[in-house]
């Protein structure tokens, strides 16, 4: 049995009144959205992060502009990074890995999470001796930061394979996510008795 119509409501039905919603969206007044009144406050400051991951923080600046939005600010962080600049109050949102913000919270400061975003942009990329995470062990591990992004997220995975972090790699920091990786494929350079590690990105 093909029924197209389902409690009294056809496909046909169904589009015309999805069409008819989009015209009205279209046709609303600027400023003004179904989403309630406006807000409050219509200033509002984004940490700006040139990456392609955080391309949603720079899409959202019309939308934020049709929920009563009149002032929408990009705050480039400091050298004290993006935490810094929420918690300085130079900025009112930032899009970051989970990571960056679970040591900041477990240290007390004013952080609040609001939602999570996507997962799967992190990558561990090992030599040819690295073949699960417990190969790690004894092996020399480049990450950003002690405490950054890339080095909690690494220590995490150790951790839930039953690795110490603090004592079963040795950790050297970069600064920079390009020299973390620039470490790597050094090792494919120079003689391989040099190298044991492994880079992120």
């Amino acid at each position: 049995m093909n029924d197209s119509r389902i409690s009294g409501l056809s496909r046909r039905d169904f589009l015309a009144g999805a069409s008819a919603v989009g015209a009205a969206a279209l046709l609303c007044v600027p400023g003004r959205s179904f989403a309630g009144p406006p807000p409050e406050t219509t200033r509002i400051r984004l940490v700006h992060t040139p990456v392609v991951c955080f391309a949603p923080v720079f899409l959202a600046e019309e939308l934020l502009r049709l929920e009563g939005f009149s002032e929408v600010e990009y705050v480039k962080p400091g050298n004290d990074g993006n935490i810094a600049t929420l918690t300085s109050g130079r900025a009112d949102f930032a899009m970051m890995g989970v990571t960056a913000v679970m040591l900041p919270i477990d240290t007390g400061q004013p952080i609040t999470v609001l939602a999570g975003v996507h997962s799967g942009c992190w990558e561990l990329v090992g030599n040819d001796r690295v073949h699960t995470v417990r190969d790690l062990k004894g092996a020399t591990v480049a990450v950003t930061d002690i405490g950054g992004l890339d080095h909690v997220f690494i220590s995490s995975i150790m951790a839930y394979v039953g690795m110490d972090p603090k004592v079963d790699v040795n950790w050297v920091t970069t600064q920079h996510i390009g020299e973390s990786m620039r470490k790597f494929h050094l090792q494919f350079l120079e003689p391989r008795e040099n190298f044991r590690e492994i880079g992120i990105f």
